[in-house]
């Protein structure tokens, strides 16, 4: 009896080491073969270490480097999940429909860019520095369990929404050509490189981003900017847009070596550090904008001024703002003592019921120009 359930164990033991991958696309399979065949160095090494022409369960949980399958025209990328212990999977440019690394938890970096993707779950990749997905048809992209994340690109995809408040290692963000209505970055401290143009956005926070060296967010609906804390900027693009306020005044004008500010027809002043040296090294503005040192308010600003009034006042579940003459609102923002935005809006009625007792900051934009005010939330 005891000889028996020896031949049986090691059988089921030589079943197991000798049990194939399935995979079931031929391109895929043949690239795996062919890995680090002819191409040796970058983490690109041999996978069918044993020359028999299949990839054996054994051979895929032994690989622990790099999987580069990219432009190799396939379609599935199933048998993908037997390599649980790779730490970089490169597939772009494919014509994957589907994408399944749920196996696949020591993944560092992640490259399916350019395939059709129309959805794509990474929640159990938690080792994720780099992830880049652009050139899909992501209408959503959940990474708020990718808490290592340092670089994200999900440019050229068809994206809603986008929440990266759980990422605060992120120094590199592309989320260009989408169609973002909002983007939140105030948690994002570290960042340094972010791409937001061609999306729909109406407000952009950017005064915690203090290591941002270059904000491309042109060809939004921006009415307002304020970059005078991002003083390690050297890049700044926010032509196409409907602002009316920009503040470039970081105190380190300087290093600034590129700005994009034209076509935008309601601005009529820059703040900056200094006008001649503004007029000499920024002429990517619209003819009807100045550069000065202080866009203050005119008379007919403190006109308007007197025009936005915030009623009740202390609030308790909300407050209401109230636009005298023809005046039109365009975005309500509301920041904390701590310049963090809480609630945005383009309704009149602000809901307040969630947010803590304390004062309040809000930015109200009409089509005059930018009010701030102050609420009491009790």
């Amino acid at each position: 009896m005891k000889k028996t359930l020896l031949l049986l164990t090691l059988a089921f033991t030589s079943y197991n080491y000798a049990q194939n991958v399935n995979i079931s696309d031929a391109n895929f399979k043949n690239a795996l073969l062919a890995h680090g065949v002819t191409i040796t160095g970058s983490g690109i090494s041999k996978i069918d270490t044993n020359d028999d022409g299949e990839i054996q369960v054994t051979e895929a949980i032994a690989y622990t480097g790099l999987v580069n399958v990219g432009s190799k025209n396939i379609s599935s990328l199933t048998g993908i999940e037997a390599f649980v212990n790779i730490i970089r999977l490169y597939c772009s440019s494919n014509q994957l429909t589907s994408l399944d690394v749920s196996q696949n938890t020591a993944l560092t970096h992640l490259v399916c860019s350019s395939n059709p993707l129309t959805s794509l779950d990474v929640t159990q990749n938690t080792a994720l520095t780099h992830l880049d997905c652009a050139g899909n048809s992501l209408m959503s992209l959940d990474v708020s369990q990718n808490t290592a994340l340092k670089d994200l690109r999900c440019h050229y995809n068809q994206l809603i929404s986008l929440d990266v408040t759980q990422n605060i290692a992120l120094t590199t963000l592309y989320c260009r050509s989408n169609q973002l209505t909002s983007l939140n970055v105030i948690q994002n401290t570290a960042l340094k490189d972010l791409s937001c143009q061609n999306n729909q956005l109406t407000s952009l926070y950017v005064t915690q981003n203090t290591a941002l060296t270059v904000l491309e967010c042109h060809h939004n609906q921006l009415i307002t900017l304020d970059v005078s804390q991002n003083v390690a900027l050297t890049q700044l693009e926010c032509n196409n847009n409907q602002l009316i306020n920009l503040n470039v005044a970081n105190g380190n004008n300087n290093n600034v070596a590129y700005l994009s500010a034209n076509n935008n027809p309601n601005l009529s002043c820059i703040q900056v550090d200094d006008v001649a040296y503004s007029a000499a090294s920024w002429v990517n503005k619209d003819t009807t904008a100045s550069y000065s040192t202080n866009c203050a308010l005119s008379a007919n600003d403190f006109e308007f001024y007197k025009q936005v009034t915030i009623f009740p006042n202390p609030a308790k579940d909300h407050f209401q703002v109230d636009l005298e003459n023809s005046l039109e609102l365009k975005a309500i923002t509301v920041y904390n003592n701590l310049g963090q935005q809480v609630a945005t809006t383009n309704s009149s009625k602000v809901n307040t019921s969630s947010l803590s007792k304390g004062m309040y900051y809000v930015d109200i934009v009409t089509n005059a120009g930018k009010a701030n005010k102050k609420v009491i939330v009790e």
